[in-house]
Formats: C-alpha cells, sequence, structure tokens
C-alpha cells in the first residue's frame, strides 16, 4: 500500500489567456495556481466536534472523547500533505467523503445518507487543516464541494486549487 500519496500540480497560464479566464488585467506575464491532490486512506470518523458530553456532578460540558479522538486521526492523516506554501488567497475545496462498504447493504458508489451530518464533518477537516497550516483561516475557502458515498476503498479524497483574484474582472 502507498504510504503517502500526493500530488502537487501548478498550472500555469500565459497572459493572452487572462482574458479568457475573467482575471484581473493587472496580473500581468505568468499567473501561478497550485492544486494540491490527496487521499487519506482511512475509514473516516464518525465522530464530529459537534458532540459534547455533560458532567451533570459538576454542570459542566465538555468534548466527547470520541471526537478528539476523531481529530487527533485527521491530523495524523493530514500531517503529511501540509503544503510547503500555505494558501493565501481565495481556494476552490473539493471532498469525497468515502464510507466502508458493507457486504449486501450498498452498493459501491452509492450516497451514504447516515451519520455524520456532512457539514460537522466537513467543519472537523476544515478545522484541523487550519491547525496544521495549510492556510491561515479557512475562510479562504470560497467553493466548496462535497460528498459521502459508500465504497469498497474507505477514505477521504481532497482536492484543493487556488483560484483567481476575482472571477468578475471584465466588468459583469
Amino acid at each position: 500500500m502507498v504510504e503517502r500519496l500526493t500530488y502537487v500540480r501548478s498550472t500555469y497560464v500565459m497572459c493572452g489567456d487572462l482574458e479568457q479566464l475573467h482575471l484581473p488585467k493587472k496580473q500581468k506575464g505568468i499567473l501561478h495556481m497550485q492544486i494540491i491532490e490527496f487521499f487519506l486512506p482511512m475509514d473516516p470518523p464518525t465522530a464530529t466536534h459537534q458532540e459534547k458530553k455533560i458532567n451533570w456532578k459538576t454542570k459542566s460540558v465538555y468534548p466527547d472523547p470520541a471526537a478528539s479522538d476523531a481529530r487527533a486521526k485527521l491530523r495524523a492523516h493530514l500531517a503529511q500533505h501540509v503544503p510547503e506554501h500555505p494558501f493565501s488567497g481565495p481556494i476552490r475545496m473539493t471532498v469525497i467523503w468515502g464510507f466502508r462498504k458493507h457486504m449486501g447493504k450498498h452498493s459501491n458508489g452509492d450516497w451514504h445518507t447516515g451519520k455524520p451530518d456532512l457539514d460537522n464533518a466537513q467543519k472537523a477537516l476544515q478545522d484541523v487543516m487550519t491547525e496544521l497550516g495549510f492556510w491561515k483561516d479557512d475562510c479562504y475557502i470560497s467553493n466548496l464541494s462535497a460528498m459521502k458515498i459508500w465504497t469498497w476503498h474507505p477514505g477521504i479524497s481532497v482536492i484543493l486549487e487556488e483560484l483567481g483574484e476575482n472571477v468578475y474582472a471584465d466588468g459583469m
């Protein structure tokens, strides 16, 4: 099995193509856009940061240990994929959560509609990526696409793409 599978791609666009991309004219010469793709071969965690425990004796709320374990698991798998240069502008993030298919219950590629909720799982992933230094703040994620499926090959597939400065630079 491959220990680390990270694909880093840089796209260079010559200035003649800038008008087609609707990028600002101030960006002359060569435009560099970073793209990182990787797969985390793991059973995706099902506990999220939303889950809390309550100690009724002390009347205190504390994180569910399963949620803390899930964050540690994500941190361990993501650590080897942290980019040398963190993203510093708008990002497109595409994530596929692949949950282990059980014999006879689902077909490979069927939509996963159970727990965890996609938005909570996604937030936990983004928070850990922020802690590790993929970017300064997850507010840089301007375009997000995420899905959950059943699969024979469980894991989390992530694609991060640096976006241009302004989609409507041509005055649209």
